[in-house]
């Protein structure tokens, strides 16, 4: 089972941004919060299939106050739920504004504030609607 701070498939996921490439979810329940510093994972599903990667599920580090981030740990996974490439940064990335990721790290950053209510949204497969303060209710496609 997964420790504490780890993604799980059941976790509540809320929608934070949808971009060209496709959709990026944050799992509320493993934000960490050490001062202006944040942990989180993260989980983006793309538009379509980008080679055999289905979705990929990150643990981030934002910097709230530097406006930056870190990848820790990058997992693509592939239909079969099966990891086919691991990633980890060398280094500190700064957020560009208007950005999926300046989006996510705003969600994240001020945490207390309520996602946007009743939003329903469709990317490649998934279909979903934001019914809760923390809690995005959706349906994916078979292929997951």
């Amino acid at each position: 089972s997964p420790g504490r701070g780890e993604c799980q498939i059941a976790d509540p996921m809320e929608l934070v941004a949808v971009g060209g490439g496709g959709a990026t979810f944050v799992s509320l329940r493993t934000i960490e919060r050490r001062g202006s510093i944040i942990d989180v994972w993260e989980t983006v599903v793309p538009r379509a299939r980008i080679g055999s990667v289905e979705y990929t599920v990150q643990l981030l580090r934002y910097d709230c106050i530097a406006r930056t981030y870190l990848v820790q740990e990058q997992h693509d996974y592939n239909v079969l739920g099966v990891v086919v490439t691991s990633y980890r940064s060398s280094g500190l990335h700064r957020l560009i504004p208007g950005s999926v990721g300046e989006r996510a790290s705003v969600r994240v950053c001020n945490y207390s504030n309520s996602p946007m209510e009743g939003r329903r949204i469709v990317v490649g497969n998934i279909q979903a609607v934001s019914i809760g303060r923390n809690v995005l209710s959706g349906q994916l496609s078979e292929r997951f």
